[in-house]
C-alpha cells in the first residue's frame, strides 16, 4: 500500500466509512454525505495537494534546467570544461556570472523540488 493509499484509507477511517450500516445520529449525516466525501478523497485530494505544492514552489525545474544546460554549454565552449569550477575566473566575465547565477538557481530549484516531494510523502505517511 502506497503512502497515498494509506492516507486515503485513514481519511475514510476518520469519516467512519466502515460503519456505513449504522443509521442514527452522526452516522446518518455521514451516510447522507458519504458520496461527496468519498469523491473528494478518491478523486480530488491528490489534485489539490499537488496544485498547492506547485504554487508554493512556483519554480519550473524543467525550464531552469534547460536554461542552465544551454548556458553551461556556452560557458564550456568559452572557458573550457575544467574552468567551470574556477569561480574567481568566471566572476570576471558576464557569461561566467550568468553561468554561476543559473547554476545556483538550478541547484536551489532541484532542492526545492525534492523537498516538495518529500513533504508530500511525509504528509501521507504521518496520517
Amino acid at each position: 500500500m502506497t503512502e497515498k493509499e494509506k492516507f486515503k484509507f485513514k481519511l475514510k477511517e476518520i469519516f467512519q466509512f466502515p460503519y456505513e450500516d449504522l443509521d442514527f445520529g452522526i452516522y446518518k449525516v455521514y451516510k447522507y454525505k458519504r458520496h461527496f466525501v468519498e469523491d473528494f478523497i478518491e478523486n480530488k485530494i491528490d489534485e489539490i495537494i499537488e496544485k498547492q505544492f506547485k504554487e508554493l514552489s512556483s519554480i519550473n525545474l524543467k525550464e531552469i534546467e534547460e536554461e542552465f544546460e544551454e548556458i553551461k554549454k556556452e560557458a564550456e565552449k568559452n572557458f573550457g570544461k575544467d574552468n567551470l569550477n574556477n569561480i574567481e575566473l568566471l566572476k570576471n566575465f558576464p557569461l561566467g556570472r550568468k553561468y554561476l547565477e543559473l547554476k545556483e538557481k538550478y541547484e536551489k530549484a532541484k532542492k526545492e523540488s525534492k523537498l516538495s516531494q518529500e513533504t508530500i510523502n511525509n504528509i501521507y505517511s504521518h496520517l
